[in-house]
């Protein structure tokens, strides 16, 4: 026995514990999605840093672990890839105004527009 304290190994034999990718970036979708109403509904510096950082970090996931998944199995996935990803490039730059306390309706519009995409 180790004086480690470790967590029990994961099981082996191809048993599939916990949560899924697409479950939790599902979960992510619904939070960004309130979280953006109500950053239009009472702005302020607090929530708006809570916006920028929830979806910097959704983004960066997505481009970390979805996309390269999506470019190996599905067909054409190069392509959608892509095409996420520069939809994503574009939620980022729109990121930067938000941190200037501009355009809270745009992003919240541009979240749903994403949530959609990714729906699809």
């Amino acid at each position: 026995m180790s004086a480690l304290d470790l967590p029990p190994l994961p099981p082996t034999g191809g048993e599939i514990t916990g949560r899924n990718a697409i479950d939790v970036l599902g979960e992510q979708h619904r939070q960004l999605i309130e979280l953006c109403d109500r950053l239009v509904a009472e702005p302020g510096r607090k929530l708006r840093d809570v916006v920028v950082a929830t979806l910097s970090r959704h983004l960066s996931a997505e481009e970390q672990y979805l996309y390269p998944a999506i470019r190996k199995v599905v067909p054409g996935g190069d392509d959608l890839a892509a095409r996420e990803l520069a939809e994503d490039k574009a939620l980022l730059v729109l990121l930067q105004r938000v941190q200037k306390d501009q355009d809270f309706e745009e992003l919240a519009v541009a979240v749903r527009r994403h949530v959609a995409a990714d729906s699809e």
